[in-house]
């Protein structure tokens, strides 16, 4: 793995989250309430960037998560509750609408095969959202009091839905566990896990395997009877990332990444490097290529190129 391009603008800051537009459009979520957008250019084999635009989402915490809606549309969640939507045009972004279903931290947003939006709170609730494209607009159509404080949700293969919550009791959030639920967001069964916190941490493999990570343990899951098939021990994981068929990469809590290869329900660890000068690793997304990007909280959007 050879770092061949890096944004260092914002080292004061901490990037929890990015996505790739149209192959050369980085947009980024960041602790100040921001959204940074970027426009990524090769010439000559020679990367190069400009800032694209900048949206204020927040003035009182943190964005979460972003996810694209279509070609013209983001939504970001913020850590005050709200989801909102940003259209992006040729020369600029900027807000064009949004929700606060809750007071407290969005956690997480997804978009459903039906293209519906569902997000997690820490509140205790799936908020459900149909979004409207020529209005520019979210209508909340359903909202499910779990009980649970909601960390990751992920929309498996098999169209069932698994999200990693902790179990509150009378005083304090307590058990760490993953949940997965019908497409009627019935509680189908539960699994027990050591711990887990804020990050990309369920993956889809195929309709059979999940993997999920519980803070000491990357777990491979069998979506048809919902059993572990195998764990591998990996302290401080913050974040992966199914890079190919059988390259699975992630990121720990001292700025490590990770390259693992996946062969026969198997995980060995094939690299590491430390890419973010000791913070945690917040994000990782495909780009071109064997090409992919990372994000920390050293305030870093790092291009690398993984070379067999």
């Amino acid at each position: 793995m050879n770092k061949i391009f890096g944004i260092s603008e914002y080292c004061s800051l901490k990037i929890n989250k990015i996505i790739l537009l149209n192959d050369n459009k980085i947009v980024a979520g960041a602790d100040d309430g921001n959204v940074y957008i970027y426009t990524i250019a090769n010439k000559d084999n020679e990367y190069y960037y400009y800032k694209f635009s900048c949206i204020k989402i927040t003035d009182i915490g943190e964005v979460r998560d972003i996810i694209e809606m279509d070609e013209d549309h983001i939504l970001a969640c913020g850590e005050e509750g709200s989801i909102n939507i940003i259209k992006i045009s040729k020369s600029n972004a900027f807000y064009v609408d949004g929700v606060k279903p809750t007071d407290y931290s969005i956690n997480q947003i997804i978009k459903l095969i039906d293209g519906n939006i569902i997000a997690g709170s820490d509140d205790g609730h799936l908020y459900i959202f149909k979004y409207n494209s020529k209005e520019e607009s979210l209508e909340m159509i359903r909202a499910i009091f779990l009980n649970y404080q909601i960390l990751n949700i992920c929309q498996c293969n098999n169209n069932e839905l698994a999200a990693s919550v902790f179990e509150k009791n009378e005083l304090f959030w307590k058990q760490c566990s993953l949940r997965f639920f019908d497409n009627s967001y019935q509680l189908i069964t539960s699994i027990k896990l050591k711990n887990m916190s804020l990050g990309q941490k369920l993956e889809t493999i195929n309709e059979s395997k999940l993997f999920a990570c519980d803070g000491a343990n990357i777990i491979i899951i069998n979506l048809k009877n919902h059993s572990i098939i195998n764990k591998y021990k990996i302290n401080k994981i913050n974040i992966f990332f199914l890079f190919k068929d059988n390259i699975l990469l992630g990121g720990d809590k001292i700025g490590n990444i990770y390259k693992w290869e996946i062969k026969n329900n198997n995980i060995n660890l094939k690299n590491i490097i430390n890419g973010h000068n000791n913070e945690c690793v917040s994000g990782i997304i495909k780009f071109k290529g064997n090409k992919f990007i990372t994000c920390g909280h050293d305030g870093n959007i790092v291009i690398w190129e993984d070379k067999k």
